[in-house]
């Protein structure tokens, strides 16, 4: 009798493992969970926050790469690669000019939240290469409103690819410059 309650025993243990054998993990669904480069999910200890922030120098003309948007423009589109970072937060920060034909420069300091999709300015250029806070320095949805969106080729082309940010600001540039010199995205096949 007990070889015939060990085997009930084992046939019982070996059905319930086998029918767990096929079923698939699925990680949790949570917004906040991070993968890592090696695939491992884990969640950040206690609510996203961001890190302090300090405005770096001003862009210098021998920085400024530029990078390619989707849509028809006649501006020109350009990153400061000194200022491009990833803080601990998971925000992408960089100083972006847009150059219009008539040699005007718009510059600003911004971030994009990767894993929320999300940018948001911190400073903005003077003529005379100073900084002026943002008043509104809140996260806005990263949208693709118009054709000429650089924040959405930014979000979707160089800094977050899969919505996570990339590992590092060399690893950035090396995207920018690779798709830049592959040339105009809409003549691409």
């Amino acid at each position: 009798m007990r070889r015939a309650e060990r085997w009930v025993a084992v046939v019982a243990i070996a059905g319930t493992l086998g029918g767990c054998a096929g079923a698939k993990y699925e990680a949790p669904r949570d917004r906040n969970n991070t993968i890592d480069p090696g695939g491992q999910i884990f969640a950040p200890a206690g609510a996203w926050k961001e890190d302090q922030v300090t405005i770096p120098a001003y862009p210098e003309k021998a920085n400024l790469l530029p990078f390619e948007i989707s849509g028809p423009t006649d501006d020109v589109h350009l990153v400061d690669t000194r200022s491009i970072s990833i803080g601990k937060d998971g925000v992408v920060r960089y100083t972006v000019v847009v150059r219009t034909p008539a040699g005007v420069e718009n510059v600003s300091y911004e971030g994009i939240r990767c894993e929320e999709r999300e940018w948001k300015a911190y400073a903005y250029g003077r003529r005379d290469g100073t900084w002026a806070s943002a008043r509104e320095a809140g996260w806005r949805r990263v949208a693709r409103q118009k054709a000429d969106d650089f924040r959405y080729a930014l979000y979707r082309d160089y800094f977050c690819p899969d919505g996570l940010p990339r590992r590092t600001a060399q690893e950035v540039v090396a995207s920018i410059k690779r798709q830049y010199q592959a040339g105009p995205l809409d003549e691409r096949k």
